[in-house]
């Protein structure tokens, strides 16, 4: 599992639960699930870091939209340009949360 985790850190990074300099618009892939485990693998957008459950928001391709914690998403690629402030979500925690 140790190798495996090198291998796939060799290729992305992966997010630290308390990462939050992390900006909108970073392309995501969910791993780790374990009430959803048929997301492991979907690929998303970072909308906004949800402050009141700690989680980000991700937009997924078909327009579904998940609160997800930090340590289940894997850096895919960030987005061109400079850093920009993270917006509070507008979203209420439970009406987007992924079941992580």
């Amino acid at each position: 599992q140790q190798q495996q985790q090198q291998q796939q850190s060799s290729t992305s990074t992966f997010l630290a639960p308390s990462l939050r300099e992390t900006e909108p618009g970073t392309r995501v892939r969910l791993f780790g699930l374990k009430n959803a485990p048929a997301m492991n693998g979907l690929e998303g957008e970072l909308q906004s870091f949800d402050e009141s459950c700690g989680r980000w928001i991700v937009l997924f391709a078909e327009g579904q939209e998940r609160a997800v914690r930090t340590e289940n998403l894997e850096i895919l690629s960030s987005p061109a340009g400079a850093p920009t402030p993270l917006p509070v979500a507008s979203l209420p925690c439970a009406a987007a949360a992924a079941a992580a």
